[in-house]
């Protein structure tokens, strides 16, 4: 798996404003977070969910699932936050997709396909963010193109990956982008240029 290195002093001060109410809030604070991007994580399980799944599993069990996981680790997290708590919760809901990908489909996947962002975003998600960025892949063709994002994406910080993953899977505006993650318009804004600044680097140097 993906190991993100990003601390709290490489967190922007509004984000870590937010990490700051869970470690003096705890679980209350960590409660009203939760229920505000619920529907959020909701919607983003669904997309991320293989669609044969769809009448076997329900989205919702996954998501409160994530609440369940989130506060058996909530302690560990505040003792050293290395994302933003928005990013851990959606990383969180993005683990338990794949343990019930793995477990439904554990005979049609190779060890090879259990590892990096393989894990946390499906062939799907890789396929949605190559066609919203047709500039990437002008110069490459399909196979070539699918696989600089996946490797691309797997080198981006948690953050970095979130806010492309928000814009170019989940189709959030910057916005909408920055009222869920709690900070301002020009942060997001920011943030995004930052992280697709970084990806275009990441696909143009692959070989």
């Amino acid at each position: 798996m993906n190991t993100c290195t990003l601390n709290t002093d490489n967190l922007n001060p509004e984000l870590s404003a937010i990490t700051k109410r869970l470690q003096s809030r705890g679980m209350d604070e960590l409660t009203a977070l939760f229920m505000r991007v619920r529907p959020h994580l909701r919607k983003m399980v669904e997309m991320r969910l293989d669609r044969r799944l769809h009448a076997r599993v329900d989205a919702s069990d996954i998501v409160q699932e994530t609440f369940v996981r989130a506060s058996r680790g909530l302690e560990a997290y505040i003792q050293e936050p290395k994302m933003d708590p928005v990013t851990w919760l959606r990383l969180v809901s993005k683990h338990l997709i794949a343990e019930v990908h793995r477990h439904h489909f554990r005979t049609k996947r190779s060890p090879d396909r259990e590892q990096n962002y393989d894990q946390d975003c499906s062939d799907l998600l890789v396929n949605r963010i190559a066609q919203s960025m047709q500039s990437v892949g002008s110069a490459f063709n399909r196979i070539e193109l699918l696989e600089r994002v996946r490797l691309a994406m797997n080198q981006l910080s948690c953050n970095d990956r979130e806010i492309i993953e928000m814009r170019h899977v989940d189709q959030m505006s910057i916005e909408e982008a920055a009222q869920f993650l709690e900070i301002t318009f020009e942060a997001a804004k920011k943030r995004y240029q930052r992280a697709l600044t970084r990806f275009r680097e990441l696909t143009s140097h692959f070989k």
